[in-house]
């Protein structure tokens, strides 16, 4: 509701793209990001005990303190999810190579603006269904990237059993990988300048 006059650039940001990637897709769900509640860590837990009929390996990745590592291993023991791995700090390399073994990257951050765990992994070769947060909807506009209610961890699962179960996880990879290649460093600074080129072409304009 904020009326603001704003030109947001075509590339808003950028990574390195993937650091290493697998050949084979062995996993069938991954958890990439910092391992905190507002990333969803335990929203990923609750969907994957939903997607025991579907799933038989999983992989959370990310950075974790000590406290948040025993909280993660108690509620995985709790809910018998014998079936998910944990890769907590690895180096980037490491945690792009797991990544990239991916079907499917589970994403259920409530605190996002440009995610760069989100692109990392499209860079990988693999898609992801997350949360419809304002940050995913403006900088993710792929087929690569299946939207779901903010909060709903039912359509969270039942968006990625029906990925998994008809196979589209092998398109929506493709499409990921064309969409991250576009989000370089160069592009993202012509996109910029292409911006403020406008702006000025606008102030020039007025004040004429």
């Amino acid at each position: 509701g904020i009326r603001k006059r704003v030109l947001i650039p075509e590339i808003p940001n950028a990574t390195d793209g993937c650091a290493k990637a697998s050949k084979i897709k062995d996993v069938d769900v991954v958890f990439f990001s910092r391992v905190k509640r507002e990333k969803g860590i335990f929203h990923f837990i609750e969907a994957i005990s939903m997607l025991r009929d579907v799933v038989r390996n999983a992989y959370i990745v990310g950075f974790a303190d000590d406290s948040m590592k025993k909280l993660v291993e108690t509620e995985l023991a709790e809910a018998g999810l014998n079936f998910v791995n944990t890769a907590y700090n690895a180096s980037r390399e490491e945690a792009h190579e797991i990544v990239s073994r991916a079907k499917l990257l589970i994403y259920p951050s409530m605190m996002d603006s440009f995610s760069y765990s989100l692109m990392e992994a499209l860079s990988c070769g693999t898609p992801a269904v997350a949360y419809a947060i304002p940050g995913i909807r403006f900088n993710y506009s792929t087929p690569a990237v299946r939207l779901v209610k903010p909060m709903d961890i039912r359509a969270l699962s039942n968006e990625a059993s029906k990925i998994l179960k008809s196979g589209e996880w092998q398109e929506m990879s493709r499409a990921g990988i064309e969409y991250a290649s576009r989000h370089t460093w160069r592009a993202m600074a012509e996109s910029e300048l292409k911006a403020i080129r406008r702006i000025l072409e606008n102030r020039i304009d007025a004040i004429n």
